[in-house]
């Protein structure tokens, strides 16, 4: 019981992971090391790029038969860097307290229960996968701000009762500024204040053959100042709230997995622009069969996204859609994974009007 609470605090950490490397264990104190080293390039820049590389330490430490005190860091770096540029980054650092019968509590920037129903779709793909379905929008690029992705300032706990899975957060007060651009591509700079925190639940229910249903609710209400340049923003009207409301249904059986989203959010959103929309709605779908009786290793795959965006930052009536459907192969053997993934972009800005390419895109990934 308590392995398997644990490995739930911890799933979408090593989500795809092939292997990690057990440094010390000696059934009282543990840590491993993983992570993945990976490169990418497609045919529209035809340059090297990073494949969102990443190392990750996690300890544990076991206070009694059914307590065990646990600690996770990962840090994302580039392996394509140039000499004098950035290379390591924050991904995750948090600390909590596992129980085999009450649960497990942690705090720290962690994977949001948001993404414990949310990832169960496009999430999945190698490349531009989760986009939209809420999980990395918001003021930030990871989810922090808005709790919905690896989550800032957060409280979690999470447990299971049979099939049935609970997950429930909270985000303390936090404040910051970023820079935008307005229509004529002047910097303009944005000062938030996440006014009285971000709760959010997650419930799921994992039937027999493989069969999970579930359901997410995010809230986090915000006040704003613009300062630098006196166009208004919208990023979140004042003292409004950003909302997300996601179902989940998934089916996971040999080798096929299927696993479907439906959203709709209110000021969580984000515009191709940077600015978060009034309103939107999104579907996604994602399906992956292991062609496991040809070639092991060998799966397929293929995702939908679709964020419709029914009001922009102002209010006012939008045309902007986000639209892609993607295809794809990959191969894993041992601890290395190759794959290649197609994207069709029908994706519309503002105007209505479709202004993205095509793209083939191929990684190459090493587990640790």
């Amino acid at each position: 019981m308590q392995k398997k609470l644990l490995a739930t605090v911890v799933a979408s950490l090593v989500a795809g992971q092939a292997m990690a490397l057990e440094v010390y264990n000696d059934d009282t104190t543990s840590l491993s090391i993983g992570g993945r080293i990976g490169v990418t390039t497609n045919d529209d820049n035809k340059e090297m790029g990073n494949d969102s590389s990443r190392i990750n330490f996690k300890f544990g430490h076991k206070l009694s038969s059914e307590l065990t005190a646990i600690g996770v860091a990962e840090w994302s770096f580039d392996p394509t860097a140039k000499s004098g540029e950035n290379v390591f980054g924050n991904r995750l650092g948090y600390v909590g307290l596992d129980h085999s019968e009450l649960g497990a509590l942690t705090a720290g920037k962690q994977w949001s229960v948001y993404s414990d129903v949310a990832n169960w779709a496009s999430d999945n793909l190698l490349f531009n996968g989760g986009i939209a379905i809420g999980i990395y929008d918001g003021l930030n690029g990871d989810g922090g701000i808005h709790g919905t992705g690896r989550a800032d300032d957060a409280f979690a706990y999470r447990n299971t009762f049979g099939g049935l899975n609970i997950g429930l957060q909270y985000q303390l007060k936090s404040s910051d500024t970023r820079t935008l651009k307005d229509a004529d591509q002047i910097d303009y700079f944005q000062q938030w204040n996440r006014k009285t925190g971000a709760s959010q639940i997650a419930v799921s229910y994992d039937l027999p053959m493989g069969l999970s249903v579930g359901y997410t609710y995010s809230q986090a209400r915000f006040n704003k100042t613009t300062q630098g340049d006196t166009k208004p923003d919208h990023i979140n009207h004042a003292g409004d709230s950003a909302k997300a409301h996601v179902f989940g249904v998934k089916f996971d059986h040999e080798d096929l997995y299927v696993g479907f989203n439906y959203g709709e959010f209110k000021h969580h959103a984000s515009l191709k622009s940077g600015l978060i929309a009034e309103k939107a709605k999104a579907t996604d779908l994602y399906a992956s069969y292991a062609l496991s009786s040809l070639v092991d290793g060998l799966a397929v795959f293929g995702a939908y996204q679709n964020l419709d965006f029914d009001k922009d930052a102002s209010g006012a009536k939008t045309k902007e859609e986000l639209k892609i459907a993607s295809i794809g192969v990959k191969y894993q053997t041992g601890p290395m994974m190759f794959g290649v993934q197609y994207d069709q972009n029908d994706s519309k800005n503002a105007a209505g009007k479709k202004e993205n390419d095509n793209i083939f895109s191929f990684n190459a990934r090493y587990y640790f």
